[in-house]
């Protein structure tokens, strides 16, 4: 393989990445190219890393510049000449010591002390970075909304920011939220953001991390579901992980009239082009659903009306049927998902039991 591909592969970064994350042997690879010892394609290759970000180019910068500065070491002392003096003026006569044989710096040259300086800033500084961010990040407070079940509620953000909840949907927003644009949602809810280029919007649901500037979206992420879901009407939003420190699948970007699904222990799916409005009818309570799972038609039925159910022996809440839900009578709804699926019903107040 050629050497100069192969250390461009280990230096590919994301400009997303400002903090150190690198091995040690990406480290002395950065220090030999500082010391001047790299070969021609590594010189070449960690020039093109350094041109992909400003990050690079200033960690690599910083670096340059201890190993410019010059080290001053104070000369050493003369003990043979101050030792000397003390005798003449004390007046002792000894033997003339036997000479000693300076071990000099012969190989602790300012060179190496310099090497050396750097090696160990680099592999320190991970650390250091990782203690700065604890003591110096701002403790923030939440506000938190919860919607109750057979309601809706539409608000708006301190930056102008709109929100539909569903009914049964838990949000919190930063207190100090015109300077820090973050959320953090469980349930379903349609945003319509805000622009501000230099206040990036962020909302934490579930697994995932949608980032946005300003545009209009879709996110359901139910914390008994097993997955996160987001669809675009306007603009774009980015896509990942929560924890991307661990995960190393990139985000993905989901354009307007787009789809991604989220899975607990996969990364999101690849965007792929959809009817948006069979995502945002529960706006207006009317929604189609196209294989979905008994259980999870009922969940939406329950939310929706303040109900609860229970189900007898014998009924398969995973069979899956397609099904179009609009907020009629509750008698009308339990009709037709019982004859669906073959089975019988029983109103006892709020509890709607379910047998065969």
């Amino acid at each position: 393989m050629d050497s100069g591909k192969a250390i461009e592969g280990k230096y590919k970064m994301t400009e997303q990445e400002q903090e150190p994350g690198f091995t040690e042997e990406q480290w002395e690879q950065i220090a030999r190219h500082i010391a001047g010892e790299s070969t021609e394609a590594e010189k070449q290759a960690i020039e093109s890393w350094m041109a992909e970000a400003p990050g690079h180019k200033k960690t690599v910068k910083t670096y340059q510049e201890i190993w410019s500065t010059p080290l001053r070491v104070p000369p050493p002392s003369d003990i043979d000449r101050l030792w000397h003096d003390i005798r003449n003026q004390a007046g002792i006569e000894t033997a003339e010591p036997t000479p000693v044989r300076s071990i000099g710096r012969t190989w602790l040259s300012e060179r190496y002390l310099r090497y050396a300086a750097v090696i160990l800033l680099v592999i320190l500084l991970p650390f250091i970075w990782q203690y700065l961010k604890t003591i110096m990040t701002p403790e923030i407070n939440w506000i938190r909304v919860q919607v109750s079940r057979g309601q809706q509620k539409q608000m708006t953000l301190p930056d102008g920011s709109r929100i539909r909840l569903d009914a049964g949907t838990e949000l919190s927003y930063a207190e100090n939220f015109r300077n820090q644009r973050m959320i953090k949602l469980s349930g379903e809810a349609f945003f319509e953001v805000h622009p501000n280029p230099d206040r990036p919007f962020s909302v934490q649901a579930g697994t995932g991390e949608i980032r946005v500037l300003g545009t209009s979206f879709n996110i359901r992420a139910w914390k008994r579901e097993e997955a996160v879901e987001v669809v675009v009407r306007e603009g774009r939003v980015s896509f990942a992980r929560v924890n991307m420190e661990t995960d190393t699948a990139p985000p993905v970007i989901i354009l307007a009239n787009q789809f991604s699904r989220l899975n607990r222990k996969s990364p999101p799916s690849m965007p792929k082009d959809v009817d948006i409005s069979r995502y945002l009818g529960w706006i207006d309570q009317d929604q189609v659903f196209d294989r979905i799972r008994l259980s999870e038609l009922l969940f939406q039925i329950e939310r929706w009306y303040d109900i609860r159910f229970e189900t007898g022996p014998g009924i398969d809440l995973s069979e899956e049927l397609s099904f179009h839900l609009r907020k009629k009578a509750l008698t009308e709804v339990l009709v037709m998902v019982t004859t669906l699926v073959n089975i019988q019903y029983r109103i006892d107040g709020k509890t709607v039991h379910l047998y065969r």
